[in-house]
């Protein structure tokens, strides 16, 4: 009988060995959504993908999903547009919608917002659409807000503006129904509001909502260096540039573009979207050869990056009903 004492103690340890595996997967898991909270998405993609490259054998439908979204989500804001398209395709590819409604709805936001930024337009609002019919089924009033800020951010790049305006005042409406609201999110429909109010060359309302949300981070993130204000602060520069406010400018524009060439880095699309601001600066300031040098970089640069996600660009939603 001792071979089977010796065959229940290895399948002990088999099971063992498993449980800590799912285990570990799922620290790293939180770890990694920990990073990409705070914008360190290399140090979250270095977590992530030895998890995926295991094809997800140690991970329950569920928590694929989730992996594959966040390392989607990290390769986005690295400018890793290529990767992200197929983390965001793996995501979605990884369970049936109507199991997991709330964090598949999650992956088509991030996907189409992914999309939104390459340009597709159309590919972007129906993933958006298709996340805000799970969402209504969820009840979930803060994820309806997000999504309704990400349809008015399409409606926007469209110049639809009235339809804008609709979208925002109906999320924020649904984020006004929440208790205790994401304030990183809330503060990103004010940004959102911010973009329009520019659009429609509403300047100072601009100023207005986009220092809400810059309040908002800093009462999030302290008064520290922080990805999601670099991020605000680009939009406040570019505002002040368009006042003729050029030393606010400045100061918002060199504290980005020095964050931001730390992390996540010289090839991010947030990089690039503040040396494209601080290109206007410049030419507006007066040094106009500098800015043209200075554009030119930047041109060539998101030429490339939408050049390397831009392969099957066009998204057949079908694909993942």
């Amino acid at each position: 009988m001792l071979w089977i004492r010796r065959l229940a103690t290895l399948s002990f340890a088999c099971f063992a060995s498993l449980l800590f595996a799912q285990e570990n997967a799922q620290t790293r898991i939180a770890q990694a959504a920990a990073l990409n909270d705070e914008g360190n998405w290399r140090s979250s993609a270095a977590l992530l993908e030895p998890i995926v490259a295991s094809g997800g054998s140690q991970l329950s439908p569920r928590e694929s999903l989730v992996a594959w979204n966040l390392l989607g989500t990290a390769h986005w804001h690295l400018g890793n547009y290529g990767k992200a398209r197929r983390a965001f395709e793996m995501a979605l590819s990884s369970i049936k919608p109507v199991t997991a409604a709330a964090q598949y709805a999650a992956v088509l936001v991030n996907f189409g917002t992914l999309q939104l930024e390459l340009g597709q337009n159309d590919s972007a609002q129906r993933l958006f659409l298709r996340a805000r019919g799970l969402i209504e089924s969820d009840t979930d009033q803060m994820a309806a807000a997000i999504v309704n800020g990400r349809l008015a951010m399409v409606a926007v790049a469209q110049e639809r503006y009235k339809d804008a305006e609709r979208a925002l005042a109906e999320a924020f409406q649904k984020a006004a129904c929440v208790q205790r609201p994401e304030l990183d999110e809330l503060a990103a429909l004010y940004a959102i509001q911010s973009n329009l109010n520019l659009r429609v060359h509403d300047l100072r309302a601009a100023l207005s909502t986009i220092q809400k949300a810059i309040d908002l981070g800093n009462q999030l993130h302290g008064m520290g260096a922080s990805v999601v204000l670099d991020a605000y602060y680009i939009i406040r520069g570019h505002i002040y540039v368009q006042l003729h406010e050029y030393q606010k400018a400045r100061d918002d524009l060199e504290i980005a573009v020095s964050d931001l060439a730390r992390n996540p880095g010289t090839n991010s699309p947030l990089y690039l979207a503040a040396e494209s601001a601080y290109a206007d600066l410049l030419h507006k300031s007066g040094s106009k050869q500098e800015a043209s040098r200075l554009r030119k970089h930047v041109n060539s640069s998101w030429q490339e990056l939408r050049r390397q996600g831009c392969v099957h660009c066009a998204i057949n939603i079908l694909e993942f009903e």
